[in-house]
């Protein structure tokens, strides 16, 4: 019974253990390098790619003589650097810094018509977390999880299962 309630105690405190300000900010950064590796290389958060963009863009894009005519979304780099990130002790939050760019017709933002797609503006998803991140973050919370685990093993002694 003893090694039972040994092993309560470890849950107990390992539930207990508290994510600091710094782990909910390196989750933050995590979930913010995969989303911006995913929209430089023109995919939506399930690692699919964009649909291709129509041919008048693409010559609308080369005659502003623009480096790359033929990447979705990336004509000055604003709609990917405008997510921003905020953390606090038990949160991140993740989300578009208020788009000066409002479309006049519905008040939908730029990232928002992108995104879902509206009129003729077909959807390119790229608002949400990527799978990729949302897998690495898991695995840096487990091994936060194993480090308390170990620490309170070591204080606990040996436990049978």
């Amino acid at each position: 019974m003893a090694e039972i309630d040994d092993l309560k105690k470890v849950l107990v405190e390992i539930a207990k253990a508290k994510l600091t300000v710094q782990d909910m900010r390196n989750m933050g950064n995590i979930a913010m390098r995969h989303r911006k590796e995913h929209f430089n290389a023109g995919k939506d958060p399930d690692g699919n790619k964009w649909e291709r963009l129509r041919l008048d863009t693409v010559k609308r894009k080369k005659r502003k003589g623009m480096s790359d005519p033929l990447k979705a979304l990336i004509a000055t780099g604003h709609l990917r650097d405008m997510y921003v990130g905020s953390v606090s002790k038990d949160q991140v939050t993740l989300k578009y810094a208020n788009d000066r760019s409002r479309d006049v017709s519905g008040g939908n933002s730029i990232a928002e018509i992108h995104d879902k797609g509206l009129g003729n503006v077909p959807a390119r998803k790229h608002m949400a977390i990527p799978a990729t991140a949302v897998t690495e973050i898991n695995r840096y919370f487990r091994l936060k999880v194993a480090k308390e685990w170990e620490r309170l093993f070591g204080k606990l002694g040996k436990i049978k299962v």
